[in-house]
């Protein structure tokens, strides 16, 4: 689930500066392993000026490039709305999916 955060609000500045403090904000539910959680709750808590949306940004943000430099090109940011939910299966053997002669 997302919904719109507003407009204005003080956006994650990261490292490379890839965000600016007027980016657009937007509320994302999801659902993870309770350890993970706590795991990350205990983080924040004990590095001063961390907050819980800052460290998945940059979770986030460093999974993204790491992505992106394994596929060998940024990805762009889409025109159209994605839908929402995980991704369909891909079949990754075509072999396995072509008829079969016999």
């Amino acid at each position: 689930m997302c919904e719109e955060a507003g407009e204005g609000a003080a956006g994650e500045a990261g490292e490379a500066g890839e965000m600016n403090k007027q980016s657009k904000r937007t509320r994302m539910t999801i659902t993870l392993d309770s350890s993970l959680i706590a795991l990350a709750r205990t983080a924040v808590h004990r590095t001063n000026g961390l907050t819980l949306a800052s460290l998945i940004a940059r979770g986030l943000r460093l999974t993204i490039k790491r992505l992106e430099h394994q596929r060998g090109r940024r990805f762009r940011p889409q025109t159209i709305q994605l839908p929402a939910g995980r991704p369909r299966r891909r079949n990754h053997n075509p072999v396995a999916t072509s008829k079969r002669e016999g």
